[in-house]
């Protein structure tokens, strides 16, 4: 699938259809119907073939509008390529969770942006059906409810951020709605908060802390363990866990991994071994998680799991907080199979203020401050920014999540095109 040219300088090629890869032709055709007309659009049409002795016609009924509304476009003969000019009002971009002003830029640039935080869960479904995107952090929850509210008007969810456990993928899917994240941009700060949470822990930096700041001197009381020589187990060995395993290695720690999809020559690269799960809960002095939420993770380090580790492991979660069993993690604690743990992400946010883990004096905690540095705010706003912008042109995404479901209507529309320009016909905005 390529581009082509068009005599009128005014027209931006967007994609070429071919009745030999048919397949590509109807895929990129109905991903720029889809995600850039949210209404019926006038088309005009140009060929080299001049076969027709009748130009042809059709309606496309856009089924992302709930009323039935249509547009006839008459097929016409020119010699230019077959030119496809839409016009269509700028886009509504909603903003739900403060976003870096880089990236607001860029939104900004390309269509209408309100910026509403805090919304509750009510307001955001009144609010949705009027924007064409939606663009959150971790603390909005964009349920189905939401998808339903849009009736089809919302095209693109940016989750501005690595993890989309609070992204109904399946509803979004259903409602032909891309869901993108930022997975690069806070790799390096969620990486260094894991690092900082180790020495921590391993320290008692913030115990010894909040005694002195009590009038304490507890020398003796805080005495910690080293990192050198010691194993650390990484579950899950994506880009922020390998950039773990890097800089604990530059710590002198011995890193093995878990994780089923990860290469092994990926590991081997970094002087990490890939192990099992279990034999990574058995062997690990530290563990780190970095897997994402899903319905295989969700609390998979709970009682038994516990029970498989070294006594005394000392355990740091920068990932997700329902990949532990808040519970199971309290008696742990309290029986002594594990040490310490640092967390920085909890199954509830913000977690209750009488939380039993929370106020554990063996629990470092932080409030997901994972992605909180000036450099990788900035980064993500851009990189959500420029994803979100580019599924509302119908380019297509490297950081897509899901594949929308495509309404018949386009399907046919697509076998339609190729039929009638078995030759290849190109479309341009």
């Amino acid at each position: 699938m390529a581009a082509s040219s068009s005599s009128s300088s005014s027209i931006k090629p967007i994609f070429t259809t071919r009745s030999k890869s048919s397949n590509s032709s109807k895929s990129s055709l109905l991903s720029f119907l889809h995600n850039t007309n949210p209404k019926p659009i006038s088309l005009k049409f140009s060929s080299h073939n001049s076969n027709y002795t009748t130009p042809p016609s059709f309606t496309i009924r856009n089924s992302l509008q709930t009323a039935l509304e249509t547009s006839e476009l008459p097929v016409s003969k020119f010699q230019d390529d077959l030119n496809l000019q839409a016009v269509t009002p700028k886009p509504t971009i909603l903003v739900s969770e403060k976003l870096g002003e880089a990236g607001l830029a860029i939104l900004r640039s390309f269509g209408n942006v309100e910026c509403l935080y805090d919304l509750s869960p009510e307001a955001l479904c009144e609010k949705i059906s009027q924007c064409d995107a939606l663009i959150v952090r971790s603390g909005t929850k964009v349920t189905r409810s939401v998808f339903e509210a849009a009736n089809g008007k919302l095209k693109v969810v940016g989750r501005a951020g690595v993890g989309i456990d609070n992204v109904d993928l399946q509803a979004a899917t259903e409602f032909g709605c891309l869901v993108v994240n930022a997975p690069i941009a806070n790799t390096v700060a969620a990486a260094e908060h894991g690092i900082a949470l180790l020495a921590s822990m391993a320290r008692n930096v913030s115990q010894a802390d909040a005694s002195i700041k009590a009038g304490k001197w507890l020398r003796s009381k805080y005495v910690g363990v080293s990192l050198v020589g010691k194993t650390l187990a990484v579950m899950g060995f994506g880009k922020v866990g390998s950039e773990v395993a890097r800089r604990a290695k530059g710590l002198g720690m011995n890193v093995i991994a878990h994780d089923p999809y990860a290469p092994a020559d990926k590991a081997r690269a970094v002087g990490v071994e890939l192990v099992s799960f279990d034999q990574a809960l058995a062997t690990a002095d530290f563990i780190s998680l970095h897997m994402p939420l899903n319905p295989t993770t969700s609390k998979i380090f709970n009682d038994e799991t516990f029970a498989k580790m070294k006594k005394g492991v000392r355990i740091v979660n920068v990932a997700r907080g329902g990949v532990i069993d808040e519970e199971a993690l309290v008696r742990a604690l309290d029986s002594g199979v594990v040490a310490q743990a640092a967390l920085d992400v909890f199954t509830e946010e913000p977690p209750a203020k009488d939380s039993k883990l929370v106020q554990h004096e063996n629990v470092t905690v932080t409030p997901h401050l994972g992605a909180s540095t000036k450099e990788a705010q900035e980064g993500v706003a851009i990189e959500i920014a420029e994803a979100v912008v580019g599924a509302l042109r119908g380019e297509l995404s490297a950081t897509a999540i899901n594949a929308p479901m495509v309404p018949s209507e386009l399907r046919s529309l697509a076998g339609w095109l190729c039929s009638w320009y078995p030759e290849g016909v190109a479309l341009s905005l």
